[in-house]
């Protein structure tokens, strides 16, 4: 064979060796990357022992992890009867501990992983969880590490999960209206007090457990969405599925103030709202379907009215930069005080300037000023 063959072979095999070095380079480089995710199996009861009996008798949540934030993303479907979610709950260790504990209830849990806290990303040699069951008498989900965790140590708990928009009037569900053209129209609210933010999502589901919660919502682009926190940023996508384009909108609200999980609240609607802005600079919405939004005047003339009255007052300014308060087609009780987005049943928001009566004036005035003292004082 000729010198020119020689090098010819000697190259392909070089280019041959290197290729395969940069196969097994790829390889490593895909399970070192891959998140340490621990596949969750339905409905895996948590042993019969000490610990966990312990945790049923008392029905309270171990102090040794506490949540600092979360962020919390829900992608509804086109008929908004089921959505895909994920969160991200930031936690800092109090005592030392092997096992986290929190409440998850409702929804269908699909992974569950720590991410390194400093990185904000899955690391192959971080603490893994090594073990996943579920105490069903307390709602709880028990996530046993494969190592102990020391005090101040820091980690983000990720957790994948899907569930059903509820046809009750609790935790995440749906109501409809008719319009007056005769349409029926649907919206989605929320409802956690007392204890039904675990239905929503995977949380420390206690009031003493407060946190600053980012909530992102993907849905149709014919609705709105509202949450606790004014809207940082909102975008328009195209879902293409079965080679069929969906048009989706997609809006992430600004960082909550330091909240218990129970006053979290969405709503994905199609009312209007008629506005105004308070002397401290607060803007007030009241939000209602947009053939009766002129029933919303003497909400939006007393609200603001109130909510100075209360600042004056207590000599407490309102912590937010807005408040929305929305009438909710099926709604069980009279209002509920969600921190910036009060929700009410209809009665209890609505004036009609030529029918309703003062009694019904003043009902709804009570009900609107009890829930904006909420406000103000809530914190406390």
């Amino acid at each position: 064979m000729s010198s020119s063959g020689h090098a010819v072979k000697d190259a392909l095999r070089f280019v041959a060796h290197l290729l395969y070095l940069l196969l097994i380079f790829l390889i490593l480089y895909l399970v070192l990357k891959s998140p340490p995710a621990k596949d969750v199996p339905k409905n895996i009861s948590c042993k019969d022992d000490a610990a966990n009996r312990k945790l049923i008798k008392s029905g309270r949540l171990p102090k040794n992890v506490k949540p600092d934030s979360y962020f919390l993303s829900y992608s509804f479907t086109e008929n908004m009867d089921t959505y895909n979610a994920s969160t991200d709950i930031h936690v800092t260790i109090l005592a030392q501990t092997k096992t986290i504990v929190l409440h998850s209830y409702h929804h269908e849990i699909l992974s569950v992983s720590l991410k390194n806290h400093r990185t904000h990303k899955f690391d192959a040699s971080y603490t893994k969880i090594s073990e996943i069951c579920f105490i069903q008498e307390t709602k709880m989900m028990i996530l046993k590490l494969n190592r102990q965790m020391g005090v101040g140590e820091q980690a983000t708990i990720s957790i994948l999960f899907r569930g059903n928009v509820s046809g009750s009037l609790n935790g995440i569900y749906s109501s409809v209206y008719v319009s007056k053209t005769n349409q029926t129209k649907k919206i989605i609210s929320t409802q956690f007090q007392p204890d039904l933010a675990r239905t929503a999502f995977p949380c420390f589901d206690e009031p003493s457990f407060k946190a600053v919660f980012v909530i992102k919502l993907s849905f149709p682009t014919k609705y709105k969405a509202l949450s606790n926190a004014a809207i940082l940023k909102q975008v328009r996508n195209i879902v293409t599925k079965d080679l069929i384009d969906t048009a989706t909108h997609s809006v992430e609200f600004k960082p909550t103030v330091l909240m218990s999980s129970y006053l979290v609240a969405f709503a994905i609607h199609d009312f209007d709202s008629v506005s105004t802005v308070t002397k401290s600079g607060t803007k007030v919405n009241v939000w209602l379907p947009s053939d009766g939004i002129e029933h919303g005047k003497f909400a939006i003339e007393l609200a603001p009215k109130v909510l100075e009255t209360y600042e004056r007052l207590f000599n407490i300014p309102y912590q937010l930069e807005k408040l929305d308060l929305i009438g909710i087609p099926g709604f069980e009780a009279g209002a509920m005080e969600n921190w910036g987005l009060i929700t009410f049943r209809m009665t209890a928001l609505l004036v009609n300037p030529k029918l309703s009566s003062t009694l019904t004036m003043q009902w709804v005035g009570q009900v609107i000023a009890h829930e904006l003292a909420h406000q103000v004082c809530i914190a406390f």
